[in-house]
């Protein structure tokens, strides 16, 4: 490993995570604070705006599950993830100078065509070309740093929409992300193949418990995609990865009507903050031990913690104190560490490095439909019932699958 690798190597890392900050953490985290505003000014109800963050989603999981893969491939890294910077400042432009909800939910349609190269997905295809050692570890930064812009913004965002109006953040937004773009064209130079140097740690010896090849054919062992989806492992990591979304998030979604049902409605948002900032804790401790032991360990942690809150909001039957409410806020948000972060490795693990990032983009379009479903089935359970009761244990139950699955799930699928 040269000095030039590393500078390159890093300043990918550092791209990955001001996108990271900027579209998810400022832009993406943000966008529901401007409902009532905007809902008030343009005389349009609250579901016309959530459809706008539906769209988002629906488009992000689509473009991950069916064309991520293909367009990284077709048109090289770096001028994907840079085409998904213009295309989320471009969505962001629009939203800030609508004048009706149309022009709206055509900013919101642009924006989401540039997510899927603005999400973790990238993250994990950059850090899988430029390391070939704590890949995980590497993309728990990039994770982190958009958990950090939502924790922050969030609160700065609030104040200046209460002070200012919707359209100054946005406006503020906009101006950030254009700067971000271009400097993001400047710190991240491409693919080592396409700058000839050798990734990270590509001169290291294998691990004892892998099988003993050079850096460049590590680079391209495994299953091609037709190959991968022969392997019972890849629907059995379809599964996994679909109550992934739908258990962690689909009770991360319930913290603030958890809080409003115990009468403590003043502090839901602190207590999503504090969830916001656990899934942060919960990233930095838990990727080490995803390089080190597996990604199955990973995932053992981060949904028994998911479990022990749901637990807690079963036992009191939905009317927790204060201090319980930021213990259950802390257990869930440190959960989701157990959704996002173990796409890549369970993939890598499972189907080697060949085929990457086509089916890493249809795992993550997999959590992002399960991370869609999640919070509808846990308010239909309400809805149904007048209470969380079932439906909590419905996600212990789904989480506790999910945990037993991922054992074989990344068992490796391929011989070298």
């Amino acid at each position: 490993m040269n000095k030039s690798s590393k500078s390159l190597a890093m300043g990918a890392v550092i791209a990955l995570c001001v996108a990271m900050v900027v579209w998810t953490g400022i832009g993406y985290n943000t966008l529901s604070l401007y409902a009532a505003p905007v809902t008030e000014e343009f005389g349009i109800g609250r579901t016309q705006f959530m459809s706008c963050l539906t769209a988002i989603a629906l488009l992000n999981s689509l473009g991950q599950m069916f064309l991520f893969g293909t367009l990284a491939e077709k048109l090289g890294t770096r001028r994907y993830f840079i085409i998904c910077c213009i295309l989320g400042t471009v969505g962001f432009a629009i939203q800030a100078f609508s004048q009706n909800f149309p022009m709206l939910l055509a900013g919101t349609i642009i924006l989401g065509c540039g997510m899927p190269g603005l999400s973790i997905t990238m993250a994990n295809l950059v850090v899988d070309k430029w390391f070939k050692k704590n890949q995980t570890q590497m993309c728990s930064y990039a994770q982190t740093a958009s958990a950090v812009g939502g924790i922050v913004f969030s609160a700065i965002w609030g104040i200046l929409i209460a002070n200012l109006g919707w359209r100054i953040p946005f406006m503020i937004t906009v101006a950030i992300a254009a700067v971000s773009t271009i400097a993001i064209m400047f710190i991240y130079k491409g693919d080592p193949d396409d700058l000839g140097v050798a990734p990270m740690f590509a001169d290291e010896a294998p691990a004892a418990d892998e099988a003993v090849a050079d850096a460049p054919a590590e680079a391209v062992s495994g299953l091609t995609f037709a190959e991968a989806v022969k392997s019972p492992k890849f629907y059995m990591q379809i599964l996994c990865f679909f109550l992934a979304g739908a258990t962690t998030y689909g009770v991360f979604n319930q913290l603030a009507l958890f809080a409003s049902d115990s009468g403590a409605a003043a502090i839901a948002g602190t207590i999503v903050s504090v969830a916001l900032i656990a899934q942060a804790v919960g990233m930095m401790v838990l990727s080490p031990i995803a390089d080190k032991a597996g990604v199955k360990w990973l995932v053992l942690i981060a949904l028994v913690a998911l479990i022990a809150g749901c637990a807690i909001v079963f036992v009191t039957g939905g009317q927790l104190n204060v201090p319980l409410l930021y213990v259950v806020g802390a257990c869930v948000g440190f959960s989701t560490a157990g959704s996002q972060m173990p796409m890549g490795a369970a993939v890598r693990e499972a189907f080697g490095s060949r085929d990457f990032g086509k089916i890493l983009g249809i795992m993550v379009g997999v959590v992002s439909l399960g991370a869609s479903a999640g919070p509808m089935i846990m308010s239909a359970f309400y809805d149904i019932f007048g209470n969380y009761q079932l439906g909590l244990i419905v996600m212990m139950v789904a989480s506790a699958a999910y945990i037993l699955m991922m054992f074989p799930a990344t068992a490796k699928a391929y011989k070298d």
